[in-house]
């Protein structure tokens, strides 16, 4: 089971470029970052993959 979406799988959803897909993946990692540590959490993210979870959560796309 997949836990993470790479750049293939948010131009297949969204319809962008790779390029903007990388974008779009990168301030998602950014965001989620600044989220969990505001929480005091640490938190691990993947260049150029983004968790399915947070990526539904922030745009209400799913695939599929």
């Amino acid at each position: 089971m997949k836990n993470f979406y790479d750049v293939n799988d948010v131009v297949a959803i969204t319809g962008y470029s790779q390029s903007k897909s990388y974008d779009i993946i990168k301030q998602m990692n950014e965001k989620l970052k600044e989220r969990y540590k505001r929480e005091n959490k640490n938190l691990i993210t993947f260049r150029g993959r983004v968790p399915i979870w947070y990526f539904e959560e922030c745009t209400g796309m799913k695939r599929g």
